[in-house]
């Protein structure tokens, strides 16, 4: 049995631009389905840039915060898996969770930039991603990039 994720910016970002995808109950913060597509275009080519792809493993320590579902919108459409790891565990503890997932990178926001190195470090894991940076890079307006031919 076949599976396809649907790539919800893409499709609403279309059918209804202006409406509010995702919205942060403690900064006010409303990013719109248009703005979210974009984000999620660029982020997914920052990905792509830092040479991660179809089924590499990015583990993800960040504070809850819309940047997080753009970074899960963006990963998606590069094909890569997301692994959350939760704050609340001891640094050792996510070194194991990183390991043992095959974990080749870790995305992470500016709050959790030092544990990010610190779990970097213990599970050798060579590749840090600032979230807020993945999005600096160029991406054609709407859609995943296709990978296969249409007929």
């Amino acid at each position: 049995m076949s599976f396809a994720a649907a790539d919800w910016p893409s499709h609403h970002a279309r059918a209804r631009p202006g409406a509010v995808a995702v919205a942060s109950a403690d900064t006010g913060e409303q990013v719109t389905w248009r703005e979210l597509e974009a984000r999620v275009g660029r982020t997914a080519a920052g990905l792509r840039s830092a040479g991660l792809g179809a089924g590499d493993r990015v583990a993800v320590i960040a504070d809850n915060h819309p940047r997080v579902f753009e970074f899960q919108f963006a990963a998606m459409r590069a094909g890569v898996i997301v692994v959350p790891l939760n704050w609340r565990l001891a640094v050792a503890e996510m070194g194991h969770q990183c390991t043992d997932a095959d974990v080749v990178a870790i995305a992470h926001d500016s709050a959790w930039a030092s544990a990010a190195g610190e779990v970097a470090a213990t599970s050798g894991i060579g590749r840090l991603l600032a979230m807020d940076r993945l999005s600096d890079h160029a991406e054609p307006p709407m859609g995943p990039r296709r990978t296969t031919p249409t007929r």
